[in-house]
């Protein structure tokens, strides 16, 4: 988009709900079904990372956005997590199809959205899908800037959604996505640090259940050819720390080492990627086309440390349960335990 057309598109963005038209995002070549688009910045951010002891926060006060260079921006909000993304990954794949047009409140099924996810229909998970959209209708970023150049006019904050759903059953649900989506797709400015990443919808799905693994997996896919980073960096990057951050304090990376350990052998043995932490340095490394020799060899190792961390988890609930029913630890420990610990093992190695 040049010239005219990015002028008219900016004074839409600036006009009131009530005043804008329609528009229908446009990409120059737009992803396939089985992947879901995203602009790539927001995968190097906290945004879609894992929550810190499954505690969400909530950020009153504009700080920084952990980010990589040259994007910069402060923002505000509730802290996005996996399930959260997945739910903006699909409206974003709505407006790919056009079935949701950008700038204006648009009335979608939420049926439709929790079928798209591959999701149970049922009350709870209804609940789950209003409380992701109060999560991204709360995040704002100010000052965003994509290199030199702000996605939207100066001044005005960067929003994720915007959405009505009254409490009343049958109510209908609307939903707004932003004109500056359109902005990144198409204008030529934003081509080197506003571009769109297309995540392998099936692979994050194998992922559910290890957000850090699914904030890695979309990181990772942001880069053609991921470079070295720090442990500290990435913890960083991916908000883990935030929660530590906003008390002041800053964690232990210790723990969130272990936990990125975990979550690279998730990679492995789910999407076929190496990522290494290597010893002295401790900085990642990862390798999205390895040799089948060397994968096999890892995802080897990789199923043999699960083992071993399942083991460790079993004996530590029954030694919990022991305690608890007044047994003696070695006798409810040995009768239940070998059976539980051979099952696992023939599976983790099989």
């Amino acid at each position: 988009m040049q010239g005219n057309d990015s002028s008219r598109l900016r004074k839409k963005m600036g006009a009131s709900d009530s005043r804008r038209t329609p528009v229908l995002l446009e990409l120059q070549g737009a992803w396939p079904d089985d992947r879901r688009g995203i602009p790539a910045f927001l995968l190097r951010t906290p945004i879609g990372g894992p929550l810190q002891r499954g505690r969400r926060v909530t950020i009153l006060e504009p700080i920084t956005l952990a980010t990589l260079r040259p994007v910069t921006a402060t923002w505000t909000g509730s802290q996005v997590d996996a399930p959260v993304l997945d739910v903006y990954l699909h409206l974003l794949h709505c407006a790919r199809h056009k079935t949701i047009p950008l700038g204006v409140p648009h009335a979608v099924k939420p049926y439709s959205i929790l079928k798209g996810l591959d999701l149970n229909i049922g009350s709870s998970e209804y609940k789950q899908l209003r409380t992701a959209l109060k999560v991204l209708a709360s995040v704002e970023m100010q000052d965003l800037r994509l290199g030199a150049l702000p996605p939207q006019p100066s001044g005005e904050p960067v929003w994720l959604l915007r959405y009505s759903w009254p409490e009343e059953t049958g109510a209908t649900l609307t939903v707004t996505l932003p004109l500056w989506l359109q902005e990144l797709a198409t204008n030529p400015d934003f081509r080197l640090h506003g571009s769109w990443t297309w995540l392998d919808w099936e692979a994050r799905k194998a992922l559910r259940g290890q957000q850090l693994a699914q904030w890695l997996h979309g990181y990772f896919s942001s880069h053609a050819d991921p470079f070295p980073i720090s442990v500290a960096r990435l913890r960083e990057l991916c908000g883990s720390s935030l929660a530590d951050k906003l008390k002041g304090g800053s964690g232990r990376l210790s723990t969130f080492r272990e936990s990125l350990r975990i979550a690279l052998d998730a990679l492995a043995l789910q999407v076929g990627w190496l990522g290494i932490i290597e010893d002295g340095t401790d900085v990642i490394t990862l390798e999205k086309q390895p040799s089948a020799r060397t994968l096999d060899e890892f995802r080897q190792a990789a199923k043999a440390r699960q083992s071993r961390r399942e083991l460790k988890n079993i004996k530590h609930q029954l030694r919990k349960k022991s305690k608890k029913k007044g047994a003696e630890p070695a006798t409810a420990f040995t009768e239940v335990a070998e059976v539980k610990i051979s099952e696992r093992r023939r599976q983790a190695l099989g």
